[in-house]
């Protein structure tokens, strides 16, 4: 018995049958996946930038000063009255008297004014310079208009005059 093809069938091409007989006896095949991927950020430039440095300076001036110097002139004057008791100190004009009392044994108990301690007050004034120590602070703004550029000195009415480039400071 033989077998026949039907008449309407179509032949099988022979590189279909090479794969099918590949693909039968073969190993597995993998095949790589490739996706990209977008990852979105940000980075930082320095467009431009500005420093600022507190700066204390110490000046010395001479200054004219008024001054007053107070001293005062002590008097001992010797009493030796006897007094009926005692008393406080006192003022005498511009001069402070100050009683010194002592207790001298006579046949009855007698209070002594020994003597008084005065003091007067004298008041000068002269004129005199004296040397003075004042500080004051002071902010150094400098400019630069991108990374690679020398800085500039910003002054107070804020435009910028060239100086050199000093090193970097981290």
């Amino acid at each position: 018995m033989s077998i026949s093809k039907p008449a309407n069938a179509t032949p099988t091409p022979p590189a279909a049958t090479a794969d099918a007989q590949w693909l039968a006896t073969a190993e597995p095949v993998v095949l790589p996946l490739v996706e990209e991927v977008l990852e979105v950020g940000k980075v930082k430039i320095e467009k431009e930038g500005m420093r600022f440095r507190k700066v204390e300076e110490t000046h010395y001036t001479e200054v004219q000063v008024s001054c007053e110097a107070q001293t005062y002139d002590i008097q001992r004057v010797t009493v030796n009255q006897p007094v009926a008791a005692k008393f406080e100190a006192y003022h005498d004009g511009d001069v402070l008297v100050v009683p010194v009392f002592e207790y001298v044994p006579v046949t009855e108990m007698r209070l002594m004014l020994k003597e008084e301690v005065r003091i007067a007050k004298r008041t000068e004034r002269f004129d005199r310079v004296e040397p003075v120590q004042w500080k004051r602070e002071r902010v150094e703004v400098q400019r630069r208009a991108a990374p690679d550029q020398p800085w500039t000195d910003v002054n107070e009415a804020g435009t910028t005059a060239a100086t050199a480039q000093p090193p970097d400071v981290a």
